[in-house]
């Protein structure tokens, strides 16, 4: 449909997508089951570097942020340093960029830390695969 499935979700004046609607639909229900924090996996089809979005209560990338991202770099190398839409990168990190994301939306409903992941979908599925589930686990090594 030509929509942004992770936009519109605050800060913005752009409309969700169809996706986004459903999310929003039932936001009550997900605040509740990112009340530990939220990890949100997606793939930059055209990318060849690993990437990702923290959100913390912190001005600067804590150990949860920072062990997702070596976990990334585990499989691909990080995205280089600097400005990409506005979102400054550091080290395959921003951090606390209000981008009007889903996980910008429940970090400011509540959730503790929010990261989405951005794998490079240029590389082998089965990399791809491994790298995810590697992310997962680390994820999961942080919740409180």
């Amino acid at each position: 449909w030509g929509e942004n499935p992770n936009a519109g979700f605050c800060h913005t004046q752009v409309e969700p997508s169809r996706e986004g609607k459903l999310l929003i639909n039932i936001i009550d229900e997900l605040r509740v089951a990112a009340a530990d924090g939220f990890l949100s996996l997606h793939e930059d089809v055209d990318a060849h570097q690993s990437y990702l979005y923290s959100f913390e209560q912190s001005p600067t990338p804590t150990e949860f942020s920072k062990g997702l991202a070596a976990t990334e770099q585990g499989f691909f190398p990080p995205l280089d340093d600097g400005d990409y839409d506005g979102a400054i990168f550091v080290n395959g990190i921003a951090h606390n960029y209000c981008d009007g994301s889903f996980e910008d939306r429940l970090f400011h409903e509540g959730s503790p830390r929010t990261v989405c992941t951005e794998t490079p979908g240029a590389r082998p599925f089965q990399e791809l695969v491994d790298a995810t589930v590697a992310i997962i686990k680390t994820f999961l090594s942080y919740r409180t």
